[in-house]
C-alpha cells in the first residue's frame, strides 16, 4: 500500500526565500531541515491506499480541482507543533484563506464519499520547515517565533497527489499526479 496526501505547491522563489528565512529564525547548527523538494502545504493526508483507490482519488481530484483558479496566498507566521514547550515540527503558516479554506474542504468532502475519514480539526495550512529530532533551547524557540520577517506572497496553481514513501532515515515523496488550477 502507498501512504498518499494531496498537497499544493509553493513555488521554487518562495522555496528559496523559505530557506533563507529558516536559517536566520534557528541558527543552529545540526539540524536536519526538509528538502527544497519538499516544502509544499498539504491540504489532505490520505494515508494508505490501494492502486485502486488512488484511480478513484484522482477523479475526485479531477471533479474538486476543476473549480478553482490560482490561489493567492501569504506566509505570515511561524510556529510549532504540537506547540512551542515540546517542538516536534517547525512551520510556516499561510494567512487565513477563504478560498483554501473551501478548497480543503470540498476535497475532504468529495474523498469522504469514496471511504475516507473526514478531518475534523480546523484547517492549519502550512509548510512543513524542520521536523526535530532533539530538545531546543526555550530561549531559541521564543526568538523563532517572534522574529519579524517580511511576508511572502505568492500564487499557488498547482495540486499534488503524493506518494510518501517511509525510510529508516527519511521520507521520500513522489508525484502521481498534477492538476493546475487555472
Amino acid at each position: 500500500m502507498n501512504r498518499i496526501f494531496i498537497a499544493l505547491e509553493v513555488p521554487g522563489t518562495v522555496k528559496y526565500k523559505l530557506v533563507d528565512l529558516r536559517k536566520k529564525m534557528l541558527p543552529i547548527s545540526g539540524l536536519k531541515w526538509e528538502s527544497l523538494k519538499k516544502l509544499h502545504v498539504t491540504l489532505k493526508f490520505i494515508g494508505p491506499c490501494t492502486d485502486n483507490q488512488i484511480v478513484s482519488i484522482h477523479k475526485k481530484l479531477i471533479t474538486v480541482l476543476s473549480k478553482f483558479s490560482a490561489i493567492q496566498c501569504c506566509i505570515n507566521h511561524v510556529g510549532f507543533f504540537p506547540n512551542q514547550h515540546k517542538p516536534r515540527i517547525f512551520w510556516a503558516g499561510l494567512e487565513e484563506s477563504k478560498i483554501l479554506n473551501e478548497m480543503v474542504t470540498k476535497i475532504d468532502v468529495s474523498l469522504s464519499s469514496i471511504g475516507f475519514v473526514t478531518e475534523k480539526r480546523k484547517i492549519h495550512p502550512h509548510i512543513t520547515l524542520l521536523r526535530i529530532r532533539r530538545e531546543l533551547n526555550a530561549g531559541t524557540i521564543h526568538k523563532a517565533v517572534h522574529q519579524h520577517f517580511e511576508h511572502l506572497n505568492f500564487v499557488a496553481n498547482m495540486v499534488t497527489l503524493y506518494k510518501s514513501e517511509l525510510l529508516p532515515e527519511k521520507s521520500v515523496y513522489s508525484k502521481i499526479k498534477q492538476y493546475n488550477l487555472l
